[in-house]
């Protein structure tokens, strides 16, 4: 369950065009684009169907799916999620079940107390709130506060193995790499998605050793050389 962007807010820079439908509109817009890809036009044109942009998992049994924007001005709409609802939605779904958007122990703690099995540390990439300290500065503190309780995961900032490292060592379970995957698929495919992983594996082999580790199983915090007065969690 996703909580680190939970309410709709001001940007200082433009949004690109997402399309409600590929219309004459849309096609000439992005005509540009896809001349530079005509391998990705001709797999289009042999589907011989336009694209789906609406959202079919916000659909309602008997009613069409809503587009995009029907989504999320509805989303945009709803009042703002509360521990209630998290517990509620927890005991519906019955299995594992993970919040991401923590950056306090304190919210942390309200996650163990509302059933979460997981909790992934993240401020959405600073997305919603300016100033936000980065999430792995805030991990330390809520591993500390639950992470006897249930399993802490880092999100936000890995782009190399040496960053997994640094997580793991400040008390991590995992951590998420949602862009870094994202960009491989973008530009390979499967290809660009396996080469993403062996780039983080290969780093995560080269820091380990750097370290004079033999797994990550070793790891702690003593393995970090911090700087006396670097703030590693937030203010309370």
């Amino acid at each position: 369950m996703t909580l680190d962007w939970s309410f709709d807010s001001a940007r200082d820079w433009d949004a690109p065009m997402i399309p409600e439908k590929v219309d004459l509109k849309a096609a000439l817009h992005f005509a540009p684009e896809v001349a530079l890809k005509p391998r990705w036009l001709w797999d289009f044109a042999k589907s011989g169907k336009l694209p789906d942009l609406t959202t079919p998992n916000l659909s309602i049994d008997g009613e069409p799916a809503p587009t995009f924007f029907q989504a999320y001005g509805q989303w945009m709409g709803t009042p703002p999620v509360t521990w209630e609802d998290v517990a509620w939605l927890r005991e519906q779904w019955g299995g594992p079940f993970a919040v991401k958007g923590i950056m306090h122990p304190d919210d942390a703690r309200k996650a163990v107390d509302a059933g979460c099995t997981a909790i992934s540390v993240s401020n959405h990439g600073g997305n919603n709130l300016d100033g936000t300290p980065a999430s792995i500065r805030a991990l330390p503190a809520i591993v500390d506060a639950v992470g006897d309780q249930i399993e802490v995961l880092q999100d936000g900032g890995i782009r190399r193995g040496s960053d997994v490292v640094k997580a793991l060592a400040l008390g991590a379970k995992a951590v998420l790499i949602g862009r870094a995957y994202l960009w491989g698929m973008a530009a390979a495919g499967q290809h660009g998605v396996t080469n993403v992983l062996e780039v983080l594996r290969q780093g995560i082999d080269s820091t380990l050793l750097g370290l004079g580790k033999s797994g990550i199983d070793d790891l702690s915090r003593d393995d970090l050389i911090i700087p006396e007065g670097f703030a590693l969690s937030p203010k309370s």
